[in-house]
């Protein structure tokens, strides 16, 4: 699974979660230049503020409720559709008219303000300015409570939309194949959003539906801030060299996709997958009998999901893909993670007691108890905190636990999908991966093949190759960052190999 969502696991359980970094804000603030190459345009944003996903940037401090500052690309549908869905996020009736209009060097901006309220009844003050680009129309927002609105307006907001510009032509690779931005249903109507790369030859074309881990994603599995690689954008860009075309989306809720991906579990986001898989098929230049699946890490649940119910699903591609529940995935996790940051035995086996509780009582739906259990260890732990902060800790870590996608996840055996798995299948897992496990997990993945009758399977461990398959040290995840950032040289070669022996590249 991702580490986007499992970090704030861990940070969570395992170790005291800390007050995120934040920059006082007055005239000296500083900014960064944030780059969103599917949108083609560049911006000035704060730094230090926390980047979730896509354009989506958070200031969350002792001072403020939380400040939501965006920068995206609208999905290409009606752009009244769009406004009509977040009248009602922000507790609307209907969007309001623009108050005016701004100019800067390349752009014009309608400008909307306008109070409401957000998902959890509070009080909101927002600013959007909306303009056209030849992408489509571009969004930035500025979200944040009354309080510290004002003085946000000038120093963030106005700056921010003032700094948008196209990104230089030095920035915009060369590639020999083309790229479209595509948008189509899921089985809920939410609109999922993102990149169709298509090989230059005329085709039809043998595709591939890239399915993230776990967490917020964008289409490129964006791992800022922890770390600069993007996965799904170096594979779909091997791949389509190759000749497969590569179908890689936005999660829903994040980038141009819709929905709200905090209420979302596993089995919605087989159902996206699904939505992509139906919505290549159906295009002319797409072979329908060639569209598979490669999904990473919590994709790779989804995959094996979607093919064993469809029969639309030609091959899976699994990067580190779970085949025990996420609870045995997880417990493991801690474990592997709080060893190689060199915890001793007897502290390790404490937390995973702790978390493994922690786990039964998110399963059976025991909100009460998991309350109390978490207070209990921060009292332990952390009994000279004071009651104001020790009552964050446990909100937060019941944040990050007592929701529908944990819930589900935990108690979700892979294993029956495995085993109704009868196209060709390679897996492919990381000889140093913390996160899952390739030793917890080969096994039972062969075993479930094998009950399938599956004959096509190919199951490969990369030595030396963490989570995310680039070269390891330690397989922990505090190395993603100062990793070189891309794959191990075994990892693209083997996928590209294994998919080309099964495909018809015209």
């Amino acid at each position: 699974m991702s580490w986007k969502r499992t970090s704030a696991l861990l940070c969570a359980l395992a170790v005291m979660a800390l007050p995120l970094p934040v920059a006082a804000q007055d005239d000296t603030l500083p900014f960064e230049v944030y780059a969103n190459e599917h949108a083609g345009l560049m911006a000035e944003v704060p730094a230090g503020w926390l980047q979730t996903s896509g354009g989506l940037f958070i200031w969350d401090s002792a001072q403020a409720d939380v400040v939501v500052l965006e920068v995206t690309l609208l999905p290409p549908v009606p752009l009244e559709d769009q406004l009509d869905v977040y009248a009602g996020l922000y507790g609307l009736d209907a969007f309001p008219a623009p108050a005016s209009v701004h100019e800067t060097e390349y752009l014009t901006w309608d400008l909307y303000a306008f109070e409401g309220t957000d998902a959890f009844g509070n009080a909101i003050s927002a600013d959007v300015a909306l303009a056209e680009t030849k992408a489509g129309t571009l969004w930035v927002s500025l979200i944040a409570s009354p309080d510290v609105y004002d003085d946000l307006h000038d120093t963030v907001f106005v700056r921010v939309m003032e700094s948008v510009r196209p990104l230089p032509d030095e920035m915009h690779a060369s590639v020999p194949y083309e790229q479209e931005i595509v948008s189509f249903p899921s089985s809920d109507g939410v609109v999922l959003t993102g990149t169709l790369t298509l090989p230059p030859s005329e085709g039809p074309h043998p595709a591939v539906v890239l399915v993230s881990g776990s967490g917020a994603q964008d289409r490129d599995e964006n791992m800022q801030p922890l770390a600069a690689i993007k996965p799904f954008a170096l594979i779909a860009d091997h791949l389509t060299r190759a000749g497969v075309a590569v179908l890689r989306y936005d999660d829903r809720g994040v980038g141009q996709s819709w929905g709200d991906h905090n209420a979302a579990t596993t089995a919605d986001f087989a159902d996206d997958a699904e939505a992509a898989v139906d919505y290549l098929r159906a295009r002319d230049d797409i072979d329908p009998a060639q569209v598979g699946l490669l999904g990473h890490s919590e994709g790779g649940i989804v995959a094996p999901m979607v093919a064993a119910r469809s029969p639309h699903v030609a091959f899976v591609i699994a990067m580190a893909p779970p085949s025990v529940s996420g609870k045995e995935v997880l417990l493991l996790q801690n474990q592997l993670v709080l060893r190689a940051g060199g915890l001793p035995e007897m502290m390790i086996d404490a937390r995973v007691d702790f978390v493994r509780q922690a786990f039964d009582y998110v399963i059976a739906g025991d909100s009460a108890e998991l309350e109390a259990h978490i207070r209990a260890d921060i009292e332990a732990s952390a009994g000279g905190l004071s009651d104001d902060y020790k009552q964050q800790l446990v909100a937060q870590q019941m944040a990050g636990l007592d929701i529908p996608w944990m819930r589900y996840f935990l108690a979700y055996d892979p294993a029956p999908d495995w085993a109704q798995t009868t196209v060709p299948v390679l897996a492919v897992y990381g000889g140093l991966d913390l996160q899952v496990d390739a030793e917890q997990n080969i096994g039972p993945l062969r075993d479930a093949l094998d009950a399938a009758g599956n004959m096509d399977v190919t199951v490969i461990t990369l030595d030396g190759a963490n989570h995310l398959f680039q070269p390891a040290i330690t397989g922990s995840p505090d190395e993603f960052g100062w990793l070189e950032q891309t794959f191990v040289p075994e990892f693209l070669p083997t996928i590209t190999e294994w998919l080309l022996a099964r495909v018809d590249v015209r």
